[in-house]
């Protein structure tokens, strides 16, 4: 599963759910310049302060 830009959010938006709701998750997910939050918290404690 993939997308770029908004598809890539659309993407991993749609394989959390998939996965939240138990059901078939894909193996892999290519994501091309997808937007993130930097100063999500998830990503803060992982990477550090952007």
């Amino acid at each position: 599963m993939g997308g770029a830009s908004a598809g890539a959010n659309l993407a991993a938006a749609a394989a959390l759910r998939l996965r939240d709701e138990d059901m078939w998750v894909p193996d892999q997910l290519v994501l091309v310049y997808p937007m993130m939050h930097l100063t999500s918290p998830n990503l803060l404690s992982r990477f550090g302060t952007p």
